[in-house]
């Protein structure tokens, strides 16, 4: 996704999107070593998966612009 410029949280450019606030308050768990479902990381739903993978690209974007 070159050419991406992200200059905020990513929420508010989805502030109106349920979702939204779900995969962000779902990836926090995430990285505090909650899943939401039963079971490993490899028990999730593909979706959740490929969500966080994505929220997780995007941080990386915010990141490497602080460097």
């Amino acid at each position: 996704m070159d050419g991406i410029f992200i200059d905020r949280c990513p929420a508010f450019y989805l502030k109106n999107s349920n979702f939204a606030y779900e995969a962000l308050e779902m990836h926090g768990w995430r990285e505090k070593g909650m899943l939401p479902f039963p079971g490993g990381y490899l028990d999730q739903p593909n979706k959740y998966v490929e969500a966080m993978n994505y929220l997780d690209y995007l941080f990386s974007l915010k990141l490497e612009r602080f460097k």
